[in-house]
């Protein structure tokens, strides 16, 4: 195993993993809370080896030991390319279910037998309802990993969660690790946790301390020049990730970038124009645009299809890291498991809709000790696409924890200005500089709030589409 790791460049421990190891290699449940980029991958992933190595060999028809839970098929496709370099060297046989690819070839992997599986919990119920669960059996699963556990209840995973766990034996041991612990990953936890022990490095639902963030409150109008002055600054320096709030924003963003003459990828742009080599990919040059002498054949513009498959996805995401582009374009979906190596910078065109969100959006910089920028765009102007009721609670019956307080509401359309609050929190979280005018437009949305007219002791807030 030393070997193994000297081979691959990791010359000592980082602090989730001097603190998680002992833990896990003494047999305990784990709740390992860190920033994004502070080594958790490895910190679960070489107890597992160790684990599988003192348990029975495999049989024909039997396996996984170990099953890793992922919330997106980046991030599961991003662990099993880390635990590919070591199984190989110890013996053992890794396997990648997840959405995007093919089940069948999937399905093919797992009957050939596989020590550790790392799946998307969608995808790993569809195959276990297969044929009453007859294409792969989880008897011998005494290991099991759920990582990013706050993701996967943003999208709503936790029956399926449940359901999977329910088929594996009680005296497994559990680990759950995230960047962030909201109450409702804390309710799992102490659910499908046997006393675990939590360790927590650079808090909770807090960036790393390597990222640099800035705060910039901007009309919608200016956003883009905004853009393209921090590109002046920083995209000869290394890659950097632009996030945008919807597929629609995104093909817009890239193609004013392709105008501008900025070579770009979007992760979840709509096919325009034909398609460049094999890959199905539409470039700057077949959409009619001016681009300016910087963008050529050789560097183009590359635009995804909207509906692409797992290929073209993959495509993309190895040509940023091998700076084929170093310029990309992509909504959330990106920001989980997506670590690339020389990322310096990355910019919130659009404001994240909560705290453990941005938190894993900046966390794509600053990633195992490097150092990092964040740029995040507030417009207190700009329209949230959905309808929010208001909750508030005064004195009387029917409060939701139990406690007295009656529930009323009112409908409001809610802005970015909504976000502010949680801004606010995270900057003073990471020890970071609040600009004066967050802070007023995040005063300004409490005082709309209890302008409503209620005045409760507490106020919360819930999104329904409309």
């Amino acid at each position: 195993m030393l070997q193994l790791l000297q081979k691959h460049g990791y010359a000592e421990p980082f602090a989730i993993q001097r603190q998680a190891l002992p833990a896990i290699m003494a047999g305990r449940d784990v709740i390992g809370i860190a920033k994004t980029g502070s080594g958790k991958t490895l910190a679960f992933l070489l107890p597992m080896y160790r684990h599988i190595l003192h348990q029975p060999p495999l049989q024909e028809g039997e396996g996984p030991i170990g099953l890793v839970m992922a919330p997106a098929r980046e991030l599961a496709q991003q662990i099993y390319v880390e635990a590919k370099k070591f199984a190989k060297g110890l013996g053992m046989r890794a396997t990648a279910v997840y959405g995007g690819s093919s089940v069948s070839e999937q399905i093919g992997n797992l009957k050939r037998g596989s020590d550790i599986v790392i799946c998307t919990p969608g995808r790993m119920i569809d195959i276990l309802s297969m044929s009453a669960g007859k294409m792969v059996s989880l008897r011998r699963v005494t290991y099991v990993v759920l990582d990013e556990a706050d993701r996967m209840f943003d999208m709503g995973f936790e029956p399926q969660i449940t359901k999977i766990l329910l088929n594996i034996r009680a005296d497994r041991q559990t680990l759950l690790f995230s960047a962030t612990f909201p109450r409702a990953v804390e309710t799992l936890a102490r659910r499908v946790l046997r006393k675990p022990v939590e360790i927590t490095v650079g808090g909770r639902s807090t960036a790393s301390g390597d990222i640099t963030q800035y705060v910039e409150v901007r009309d919608e109008g200016d956003k883009f020049m905004r853009l393209l002055q921090l590109l002046g600054l920083w995209y000869e320096k290394g890659n950097v990730l632009v996030f945008v709030s919807t597929q629609q924003t995104c093909d817009q963003v890239f193609q004013n970038l392709m105008k501008a003459g900025y070579p770009a990828l979007s992760l979840h742009g709509a096919c325009v124009g034909g398609s460049c080599g094999s890959r199905g990919v539409a470039c700057g040059w077949q959409l009619g645009l001016t681009i300016l002498p910087r963008s050529s054949p050789s560097r183009s513009l590359c635009l995804l299809p909207g509906g692409k498959d797992q290929v073209d996805r993959d495509y993309t995401i190895d040509d940023f890291k091998r700076k084929v582009r170093t310029l990309m374009v992509a909504t959330s979906v990106a920001g989980r498991g997506l670590d690339v190596k020389d990322l310096v910078l990355v910019i919130n065109y659009h404001c994240p809709n909560h705290l453990e969100d941005y938190v894993h959006r900046v966390g794509r910089t600053g990633r195992a000790g490097r150092k990092g920028t964040a740029y995040t765009f507030i417009s207190p102007e700009v329209p949230v696409p959905s309808v929010v009721v208001v909750y508030c609670w005064g004195e009387g019956e029917g409060d939701s924890d139990g406690s007295s307080g009656a529930v009323v509401s009112c409908r409001v359309r809610v802005q970015e200005e909504e976000y502010a609050v949680d801004l606010v929190k995270a900057l003073e979280a990471a020890k970071q500089v609040v600009p004066p005018e967050l802070v007023a437009l995040a005063e300004g949305f409490k005082h709309k709030v209890r302008a409503c007219g209620f005045a409760g002791r507490r106020a919360g807030l819930t999104t329904h589409g409309g």
